[in-house]
């Protein structure tokens, strides 16, 4: 038991991250696995010690301040309760410290070594030697999955069991069709329901085995609880009858991946990806078995197709510790921008032309620079009067923030994420064109000093007016050409980042008072370098007086609202709320079915039992499943939806450009919403299809010890002899 839990521990301290984004670092190439010594264990054990009690000092700070300003009592026993959490951590680190000195050294590094290898797992022969040895024919598969339903019945809870069939028996006098209770049980799962999911999903299959896409979500249920070699023999039919379907290939994949059969996996995988390129869960679990061969730029590349289908820190940390950093492009944002937010475009139309003629032309020219200057140094000053304002009110929202952390709760979702990482993302990809920008500029500069060294030399040879001219206008045209080119660069740089900025600030802050503190500050640092443009501005000569050269009034900044509303509903009781980048998530289950069952969302799913998986969920009008089996993440919709789902419950909602819903992290979910009706998939005629990907397990051995004792499926007691 001491072994277990020192390599709990040694996991925890070797990969510590508090944050959601991944720490920034200089990007090393990956060296291999070095197993740490008892003294590097302890020193890492220490570290994570200190850094827990800065957090718990922190802690203790947030709660006196929350007691002081009365915060709600519900948010005051969470805060303590997380303290609680942290003091306990910190007492039984210091007691595995201790006690590290009493285990063997060759057992320690033997552990140790094991843990490290966990991603792969060990290749289960007796589990495979349990699989029918050829592609079960439908006939056949008949009795194998009364067969599979038979044992999962023996391995439940009573009370779940009971429940279920209670269930079971409802939806069937209501006729619900196999489509309808497939959606039902995947809303079960969601909830934390699994024994009763699994046990409707098997009675469904044993009753019809002409619906495959039940079929899928059986096999898929029955991978996600460690029963891989009872899934293949049904996902080896369905691929059988429906070839090339992308979901089906994938399932095949993960469950050879669960028996530690790389190579089936790999297989399997790669012609997932093939039908749909992006595959998030397949494309994770590759990039998983190319780093175990040496293969660490292929695994990059795979991860990276992952990363691009949805992002998550998780993803982008892993990348980082494959030798990859991020790049801004790499990450897609796929919700509703606006092409010119902020109307930095008008703004650009209004600067004065360069001059390029001498004379009276000139120093019009120079006039109407001058006039364009004070006016935007004047709406400048008026933005800083308003910026004053704004930094208050985000000062004001910082403190109640301090008071009540959960006030960020809702943000913890795939669109605030995405949005703040595309934005520090934004920030380096502009540093970047900066710098190259400058250099140019630099170099420009040299060139314009020569030329202004030569017509004030050759001003000094004349007295000729007309010749004065003549010089300054050569001198204009050759000069301002270079800064009108260099300057139009600029302008379509600072066009693309404060487009983009303004759009992802929309979504990346949690606060209005935050979001319009940065659009001013924005609009500033715009106008700074309006101001600063300078053309060469030479006269030579003049006869005549110049005309005043007054010209219009600046444009107005537009505004910027969040439109981005939708309300996701899956049927019959999961409904999924946001706002901008403010999600919340609904499970009716007990309005809609009675459901009375003593595990809950948060006991179950916190409990880790549940491994990785996705959910494809497609709208077709009819559900032909006969003729197109699984919903395939490569499905085409005007709009996806996605719902990322962890040990730690619903985690994120995100926009694809396809229709899967990655559940990255315990799978996916995809609907092609294709509406812009705010009822969600509900209000569509038709019917909604849900089907099943699974994904790769954090940690296999670990989850399959785990399974055997939390009353469904270990399996060592599930016989297909």
């Amino acid at each position: 038991m001491r072994i277990v839990l020192l390599l709990l521990l040694i996991a925890f301290v070797t990969n510590t991250g508090f944050s959601q984004q991944p720490v920034k670092k200089e990007i090393k190439k990956p060296i291999p696995d070095q197993v740490p010594s008892k003294k590097q264990i302890q020193g890492q054990l220490a570290k994570a010690v200190n850094e827990i009690n800065e957090q718990i000092v922190e802690q203790e700070k947030q709660i006196a301040e929350a007691k002081k300003n009365k915060a709600d009592a519900e948010s005051i026993r969470e805060m303590e309760e997380q303290l609680a959490m942290l003091k306990k951590q910190v007492e039984m680190m210091g007691g595995v410290s201790k006690g590290i000195s009493k285990v063997a050294d060759k057992t320690f590094r033997q552990a140790v070594a094991d843990n490290n290898n966990t991603e792969i797992p060990k290749k289960d022969v007796a589990r495979i030697k349990m699989m029918p040895d050829k592609i079960l024919t439908d006939a056949e598969l008949a009795p194998f999955i009364k067969k599979v339903h038979s044992e999962v019945e023996k391995l439940l809870d009573k009370n779940d069991k009971a429940e279920a069939l209670k269930i079971y028996t409802a939806l069937k006098s209501e006729k619900k069709s196999s489509n309808e209770i497939n959606n039902i049980v995947s809303n079960l799962w969601l909830s934390g329901y699994p024994g009763i999911s699994l046990y409707i999903t098997g009675k469904e299959c044993v009753a019809n085995m002409k619906d495959a896409n039940i079929l899928n979500t059986y096999a898929a249920f029955l991978t996600m609880k460690g029963g891989e070699h009872a899934a293949l023999p049904i996902l080896q039919n369905l691929n059988r009858n429906f070839p090339g379907n992308s979901t089906i290939l994938n399932n095949i994949g993960q469950a050879w991946f669960g028996l530690g059969d790389t190579s089936n996996a790999n297989r399997h995988l790669g012609e997932a990806v093939k039908i749909y390129k992006n595959h998030s869960q397949a494309n994770q679990t590759k990039s998983k078995i190319q780093k175990s061969e040496g293969r660490t730029q292929e695994s990059i590349e795979s991860l990276k197709r992952s990363l691009e289908e949805n992002y998550t820190p998780e993803k982008e940390a892993r990348l980082n510790e494959l030798g990859y950093q991020v790049k801004f492009e790499d990450i897609k944002f796929k919700y509703p921008v606006k092409a010119e937010p902020l109307g930095i475009e008008r703004f650009m139309f209004s600067i004065p032309a360069y001059p390029f003629s001498g004379g009276v032309a000139a120093e019009t020219s120079r006039k109407e620079w001058d006039d364009f200057r004070a006016k935007v140094h004047s709406a400048k000053e008026a933005l800083e009067v308003i910026e004053e304002t704004q930094k208050a009110k985000a000062d004001a929202y910082h403190k109640r923030l301090l008071a009540n952390p959960l006030l960020l709760k809702p943000y913890n979702n795939a669109v605030y994420k995405t949005a703040r990482r595309k934005l520090d993302l934004l920030s380096a990809w502009g540093q970047e064109r900066i710098l190259a920008w400058n250099e140019e500029f630099m170099a420009d500069a040299q060139i314009i000093s020569q030329l202004k060294e030569s017509y004030y030399n050759a001003l000094k040879n004349t007295d000729d007016c007309g010749a004065k001219i003549g010089l300054a206008t050569s001198f204009m045209s050759q000069a301002n050409a270079i800064l009108q080119d260099n300057n139009a660069k600029m302008l379509s740089l600072q066009k693309q980042l404060i487009n983009a900025g303004s759009n992802y600030a929309l979504y990346a802050f949690t606060d209005r008072s935050e979001y319009e503190l940065v659009l001013t500050s924005m609009k500033i640092s715009f106008l700074i370098y309006l101001a600063g443009i300078r053309p060469e501005i030479e006269v030579g000569c003049i006869r005549t007086e110049a005309p005043e050269g007054r010209r219009g009034s600046l444009p107005d900044f537009d505004s910027l609202t969040c439109q981005y509303k939708d309300e996701i509903i899956i049927p019959p009781f999961t409904t999924i709320k946001t706002e901008c980048n403010k999600m919340t998530t609904e499970f009716d289950i007990d309005t809609e079915l009675g459901l009375k069952v003593s595990l809950g969302w948060s006991e179950d799913l916190n409990s880790g039992k549940l491994t990785e998986g996705s959910i494809e969920i497609g709208y077709e009008v009819g559900t032909d499943v006969a003729r197109y089996g699984p919903v395939g993440a490569e499905l085409k919709g005007e709009l996806g939806v996605g719902v990322e789902i962890t040990s730690e419950g619903v985690k994120e909602v995100y926009i694809k450009g396809s229709s899967t819903i990655d559940l990255a992290g315990v799978g996916e979910i995809a609907t092609p919403v294709g509406t812009s009706d705010p009822k969600g998939l509900s209000a569509m005629s038709g019917e909604v299809k849900v089907s099943w990907n699974t994904g790769a397990k954090n940690n296999p051995s670990s989850l399959n010890s785990s399974l055997s004792g939390d009353g469904l499926l270990s399996p060592v007691n599930i016989s297909l002899r």
